[in-house]
């Protein structure tokens, strides 16, 4: 073989190689409970939410596409404190986290089953908004004491896209 196809070999199978690699250099937000990445530094915001425990200031992070050619809209992580008499069933908390978000989105839900991060129970839903033109991709948890909540929206052409597993396979708990 000359040195030329050789060459030529290598800088294709290079291509190739980076085609399929993911994001790695994204925004790392870590804390003393947990770690998750985003493609660039997510904006940081405290509010208060209704649950069925009652009101709790809620942490929410959310990045959002500054790019067209970005395949996600937005992603969105939040983490609230759950008052003590709520955890006796995790159940009740995931259905009505689930019906909230739905109802709060206006959204339809596609698809929800169980799923679990390590020893935490979880959520996997996929909702469809604004007349089926977005997918909201979901994973809920409950941690200890704290309810998680991740969701990535994106149009619905992009749905399955691997930037969606990267940001929920970042999420670690500690």
């Amino acid at each position: 073989m000359s040195k030329i196809k050789i060459i030529c070999l290598l800088i294709l199978s290079t291509l190739i190689c980076f085609s399929f690699n993911t994001q790695t250099d994204w925004y790392v937000l870590d804390s003393a409970n947990f770690k998750i990445s985003f493609p660039e530094k997510p904006i940081e915001e405290k509010k208060m939410m209704q649950t069925l425990a009652g009101e709790v200031e809620a942490n929410t992070f959310t990045y959002k596409a500054k790019r067209l050619d970005q395949k996600n809209l937005r992603y969105y992580f939040s983490y609230n404190e759950l008052p003590k008499k709520s955890l006796t069933e995790e159940k009740p908390l995931f259905d009505a986290a689930i019906a909230g978000s739905v109802r709060n989105h206006k959204a339809i839900l596609i698809s929800e089953k169980p799923i679990t991060l390590g020893a935490y129970s979880g959520r996997e839903v996929k909702m469809s908004l604004n007349n089926d033109q977005i997918i909201a991709n979901m994973k809920i948890y409950i941690v200890k004491n704290k309810y998680c909540g991740l969701i990535v929206y994106c149009p619905k052409e992009n749905d399955k896209n691997p930037y969606i597993n990267y940001f929920f396979d970042s999420f670690e708990i500690k």
